[in-house]
């Protein structure tokens, strides 16, 4: 009898604690990088970009900025639809795009230690990046974007155009290193 008993409060109580969680609303904004300006001009072949490695935290849906000391502070109300490792591989692979086909034997490998906006409106982006072609890899040297005044902080919603600028940024920088090293690399082979 008194299992039952026992059986009974434990099932009550179980079902009235179920009962009375509500599903919250998620007033959540979800974005991404994906640029509105994307080149539109005849076909492209997507830059073979085989890997992007960003530190952990930003490929979490929160959408982070750094203020002065290093901390990291969220942008309430929206969240990253995908992780922003994918979301960078793509949109580099496009803004890196040629009108001819690359080797199928060239690769690029690229580690972001730092993508990200900054509490005085800038942003900054460090990108180490190696081109691997016909089993030959060379690193590049690291590169260093900072951009100022890209972004509003008093303004949250203004973060999305500041970081398709640090992309953007990055991208250009990112392609003359690109094209320099596969010249290098053409010439030694």
């Amino acid at each position: 009898m008194m299992i039952r008993t026992l059986f009974i409060t434990v099932f009550l109580a179980a079902v009235t604690g179920c009962a009375s969680l509500q599903p919250v609303k998620d007033n959540d904004q979800r974005v991404t990088l994906l640029s509105p300006d994307a080149k539109q001009a005849g076909s492209l072949y997507p830059a073979p970009i085989s890997s992007v490695d960003i530190p952990n935290y930003l490929n979490e849906g929160t959408v982070w900025y750094s203020d002065s000391d290093g901390k990291l502070l969220q942008i309430d109300g929206y969240i990253w639809a995908e992780p922003m490792s994918k979301a960078l591989r793509r949109e580099l692979s496009l803004s890196l795009g040629q009108k001819n086909q690359p080797p199928d034997e060239l690769r690029f490998d690229l580690k972001f230690p730092s993508f990200i906006l900054l509490s005085d409106g800038s942003g900054r982006a460090i990108v180490e990046a190696s081109v691997s072609r016909s089993g030959n890899t060379q690193s590049l040297p690291v590169i260093f974007v900072s951009e100022e005044a890209i972004w509003v902080p008093a303004q949250p919603e203004s973060f999305l155009e500041g970081y398709r600028t640090l992309l953007e940024t990055t991208a250009r920088r990112l392609s003359s290193a690109l094209a320099l090293s596969a010249s290098k690399m053409d010439g030694n082979q």
